[in-house]
C-alpha cells in the first residue's frame, strides 16, 4: 500500500524528489521522479539507504539515530554530490518529521547555480571589497554582512547599532553629512551615493563609498538598506593624481605651453586652451582634424614638419621639430613641437600626445645676437687689418732708423758724420 501524502496525492505521484525515510535513513517510498533526478534509470540497481545514494550522511541528520522523540521543526543541510555523469553538483536537503510519525520527508532541490552564483558573489564581494548593510526601523535592528565588518575593523560577533554606525564617520563635514542624508532618506524616502571618511575601530582613517536605498510603506520608511565599499587605495590615489594634475595645469598655463592629443586612428586633433592662444584661433573656427593645424603652417616650413610627424609615427624617430606658423593677423611664430607616440598591443600607432612651445622671442633674441656676433666679428677684422697697417709702418721707420744709426757708427770721421745731419 502506498503512503498517501493527503486523501488524493500519493507521494509517488509528486512532481519533484521527494522520498519517506526511516531513522536509519532506509528509503521507504519515493516519488516517481525522485531516482531519475540523481540519474539513475529503471534498469539501474538503486540504492535503498540515503548513504549509498548521496554517498554519506551529513553531520547534522546524523544524530536522528539517538533521537528519542522526532523533530519538531525540519532540518536543512547543504550537501555537495558527484552524479553518475561525474558532474560536482550541490543540493539542499530538506528533512520534514513525518505528521505520523513513522519516518521524515526528504525534499531534494538542486541548488548548484545558485551556489557557484553565491561563490562568485562572495568572490567578486572580497575583490572589490563591497559589503551589505540593513537598517530595520520597525525593530531598530541593523545588519552588517562580514565585508561590512572587515572595513569597519570590528570583530566578527559585532552586533551594530544606528548610533554607532553613524559615529564610524569622521567628526566634522563626513559624520554631519552622512546624519543629513539618512535623516532625510527616513523622513522622506529617496537614496543617496556619496563618498566619506570614516574612522575605524583600529582608529584608522579610511574613505568609503556608502550607497543606500529605503523601502516606503504606507509612505513611512520601514528599512534601509545598501551596500558598503571601501575605496581608499582608489580614492587617495585619485586625490594625489588630481594635486599633480592641478600643478602641471598652472604649471602649463604659467609657461604658455600648448597640449594637444592627435588620435591617429581617428584623425581627431583635440588642443588645450594655450594651443588656441599660440595660434590665433578660435575653437568655433578649429574643425578638429589634423589638417587644420597643417593650414597654420608656414609654406616654407610645411613639408618638414609633416615629415617629422610621418617619421614619429613610423617609429623611426622622434617628434622634436620647430616650425613656423602664420597666424590669423599675418605675424609669424616660431613653434617648438615635441611628441609621443603611443601604440597598441600590436605595434600600431594610435595616439599622439605633445606640446607646442612659442620660441618666437627666443628665436628673435637668438638672430639678434648673431647679427652682434657678426658685427662684432667684422670690426674685429677691421681693427686687426688696422693694427698690420700699423704695424707695417713702424717697422719701416725702425728700419730706417736701424740703417742711419748704423752708418754713423760705421764713420767715425767728423767730416763726414756732418754731412747725415745736413
Amino acid at each position: 500500500m502506498s503512503f498517501r501524502i493527503d486523501s488524493s496525492i500519493a507521494l509517488s505521484e509528486l512532481p519533484f524528489p521527494v522520498a519517506l525515510v526511516d531513522a536509519g535513513f532506509e528509503i521507504k517510498e519515493h516519488s516517481d521522479v525522485f531516482y531519475s533526478y540523481f540519474g539513475f534509470q529503471d534498469a539501474d540497481k538503486l540504492p535503498k539507504n540515503l548513504k549509498d545514494l548521496l554517498g554519506r550522511i551529513p553531520d547534522s541528520l546524523k544524530d536522528l539515530k539517538k533521537r528519542k522523540s522526532q523533530l519538531k521543526e525540519p532540518i536543512r543541510e547543504f550537501i555537495c554530490y558527484v552524479s553518475k555523469k561525474d558532474e560536482l553538483r550541490w543540493h539542499k536537503i530538506v528533512l520534514y518529521p513525518d505528521a505520523s510519525r513513522t519516518g521524515y520527508f526528504l525534499y531534494v532541490e538542486d541548488v548548484t547555480q545558485k551556489k557557484i552564483a553565491f561563490d562568485l558573489s562572495v568572490q567578486a564581494e572580497h575583490t572589490a571589497k563591497i559589503g551589505s548593510w540593513e537598517v530595520d526601523l520597525v525593530n531598530n535592528k541593523i545588519y552588517w554582512s562580514d565585508m561590512t565588518k572587515e572595513i569597519h575593523e570590528v570583530t566578527s560577533d559585532y552586533v551594530p547599532n544606528l548610533e554607532g554606525g553613524i559615529n564610524f564617520y569622521k567628526k566634522g563635514e563626513h559624520r554631519d553629512r552622512i546624519m543629513e542624508l539618512v535623516s532625510n532618506t527616513i523622513e522622506n524616502g529617496g537614496s543617496f551615493d556619496e563618498e566619506f571618511i570614516i574612522v575605524t575601530a583600529k582608529g584608522n582613517e579610511k574613505w568609503v563609498r556608502s550607497i543606500c536605498s529605503s523601502e516606503m510603506v504606507n509612505g513611512k520608511a520601514t528599512r534601509l538598506f545598501g551596500v558598503f565599499q571601501d575605496i581608499d587605495e582608489p580614492k587617495r590615489d585619485s586625490i594625489k593624481y588630481q594635486v599633480l594634475t592641478d600643478r602641471m595645469r598652472v604649471a602649463v598655463e604659467s609657461s604658455n605651453i600648448g597640449i594637444w592629443d592627435y588620435d591617429i586612428v581617428n584623425n581627431v586633433l583635440a588642443w588645450n586652451d594655450n594651443m588656441y592662444n599660440l595660434y590665433h584661433v578660435r575653437k568655433e573656427d578649429f574643425s578638429g582634424e589634423v589638417e587644420a593645424w597643417e593650414s597654420t603652417i608656414h609654406p616654407d616650413d610645411r613639408e618638414r614638419s609633416l615629415k617629422a610627424v610621418e617619421e614619429a609615427i613610423e617609429g623611426t624617430k622622434e617628434f622634436n621639430t620647430e616650425f613656423r606658423i602664420k597666424t590669423s593677423d599675418g605675424s609669424i611664430r616660431y613653434i617648438q613641437g615635441q611628441g609621443k607616440v603611443f601604440r597598441d598591443e600590436k605595434g600600431k600607432a594610435i595616439r599622439m600626445i605633445g606640446a607646442n612651445t612659442d620660441v618666437s622671442r627666443i628665436k628673435k633674441a637668438d638672430n639678434r645676437l648673431r647679427q652682434l656676433l657678426n658685427t662684432t666679428e667684422k670690426q674685429n677684422q677691421s681693427l686687426l687689418n688696422f693694427a698690420h697697417i700699423v704695424s707695417h709702418n713702424l717697422r719701416s721707420n725702425s728700419s730706417n732708423l736701424s740703417m742711419l744709426t748704423g752708418m754713423l757708427l760705421e764713420n767715425t770721421n767728423p767730416e763726414k758724420q756732418q754731412r747725415f745731419w745736413k
